[in-house]
């Protein structure tokens, strides 16, 4: 019991404390040739729910919650494609998009990874974990106007948590959820949630996260 509260204290920490799970983006490519930089600032929370050893749910990881920074860079390499680099908090991420529509309606596709690794500490033992993220989300948007655009990009989440502490599984987790955007010219606000189930055991995990930010 003692080394499943750590791991799930593990999996709470990695999930608000290193990786941000903001999308920063909408279906729009960046065009062929061009750069763009984005830069967001906001919250991320999570919360890990565990059954007890009566059998009755239990929380054995307390919620929490810790402010989030978010850069990406992107460049548009095709004129439907482009890719972009990013750094949130101490994690790193990669991903490729590509657009089939864009017009009023917006429609893409895409594939991202994420890379963190953090340390925590118990006593005089510092106890190392990585976390790595496959990302598979369908991007889509709506121009209501020629300032005002929504975008919604539901999205399926792939994450090992790796870790070297004594007594402590490698854990996989399959995420799903989705982010709603709305975006006035180069500013936008969205909120992203995921919701899944650990493999390994009965851990139910929930992330979200609030962004506010311009692209450039």
């Amino acid at each position: 019991m003692k080394a499943m509260i750590v791991l799930l204290l593990a999996i709470s920490y990695g999930l608000v404390g290193c990786v941000s799970i903001s999308t920063l983006q909408d279906a729009e490519t960046t065009k062929k040739g061009e750069m763009s930089h984005t830069v967001a600032i906001g919250n991320i929370g999570g919360e890990v729910d565990v059954d007890g050893a009566s059998g009755l749910p239990g929380d054995l990881a307390d919620e929490i919650s810790v402010p989030m920074i978010d850069y990406m860079f992107r460049y548009g390499f095709h004129e439907s494609m482009d890719f972009g680099l990013r750094i949130s908090g101490s994690s790193y991420g990669a991903d490729w998009k590509w657009n089939f529509i864009n017009g009023e309606f917006g429609l893409a596709s895409g594939l991202g990874i994420g890379i963190s690794e953090y340390e925590i500490e118990s006593g005089s033992t510092k106890e190392k974990y990585s976390l790595q993220d496959l990302v598979i989300p369908v991007y889509t948007h709506y121009n209501f106007n020629e300032t005002l655009r929504g975008y919604l990009v539901p999205k399926f989440v792939i994450r090992s948590v790796n870790t070297n502490a004594t007594g402590v599984e490698n854990t996989s987790n399959n995420l799903l959820g989705a982010t709603i955007g709305l975006k006035i010219n180069k500013w936008f606000v969205e909120y992203t949630t995921l919701t899944g189930e650990s493999e390994e055991s009965e851990e139910d995990i929930s992330v979200s996260q609030f962004a506010a930010g311009y692209t450039f």
